[in-house]
């Protein structure tokens, strides 16, 4: 889902929000975005996914990708 490129660059950004690269940390964003693009509910998903996306939303992760959005 994601290239390389995007990949490096998402990467970057959460490593400065103080997010872990631990070794799902791309399957964990894909199954997110694979989430938004299709609307499958969240129980269809593996639930540390749910719990992680709860977790970043309330501390403000995302923003970051907002206020600096690479339109590629």
């Amino acid at each position: 889902m994601l290239s390389d490129e995007h990949w490096s660059k998402f990467r970057e950004i959460l490593l400065h929000k103080t997010i872990y690269n631990k070794r799902d940390l791309r399957t964990t964003i894909e199954s997110m975005l694979y989430r938004m693009r299709t609307g499958c509910p969240w129980r269809d998903l593996p639930e540390v996914v749910y719990k992680r996306f709860n977790a970043w939303s309330a501390s403000e992760v995302f923003q970051a990708l907002v206020a600096d959005p690479d339109m590629d």
